[in-house]
């Protein structure tokens, strides 16, 4: 459970949709991960393992997404300080204004299909979201760029979304 001092000290702040996240007086702390070796059972068929790998992955990718893009916001808006960032709320982040109005919603792919067919129903749900929560902006993310259409066929065919430049995070 968390602690209601923790929440006050990085002035975090639970809502109905999420945990609110001030954008402003960030202090960010180089983390390094280290790898562990890790043994195998042999009784266990390699081919029977679920992984979560790919799924953890593309929960990292788009945390990454959510801070560059909060960093971003930090340099070339004014009234940054006083946005709030939601993950996994209305969309897969979120910036909302200080009245906790949604300001722009973010949805976050990190595929290695880079066919527009596999990306298509996300992008029609972020165009249900943004009509449902009367944002400003939508924005669509994705790690590879979709290689059968082009940014101006995707964003015509899909109004207001506009697609960020795919990024790659070392």
């Amino acid at each position: 459970m968390t602690n209601l001092k923790t929440l006050n000290r990085y002035k975090l702040t639970p809502s109905k949709s999420g945990l609110n996240i001030p954008i402003g007086g960030w202090r960010l702390k180089k983390c390094r991960l280290r790898k562990k070796n890790i043994k195998t059972m042999s009784n266990i068929n390699p081919a029977k393992i679920h992984s979560a790998i790919s799924s953890w992955s593309g929960f990292v990718y788009q945390g990454k997404v959510a801070l560059y893009h909060s960093m971003k916001l930090l340099v070339e808006d004014v009234n940054a300080s006083g946005y709030l960032l939601q993950l996994d709320s209305l969309d897969d982040f979120a910036i909302f204004n200080s009245d906790e109005t949604p300001k722009t919603l973010h949805q976050v792919k990190a595929y290695k299909d880079t066919a527009y067919s596999k990306y298509k129903e996300h992008f029609e749900k972020l165009q249900e979201n943004f009509k449902k929560h009367s944002c400003e902006d939508a924005y669509f993310h994705t790690a590879l760029k979709i290689h059968n259409k082009n940014v101006e066929n995707i964003e015509e065919k899909h109004p207001p979304i506009k697609i960020y430049k795919s990024m790659s995070f070392s």
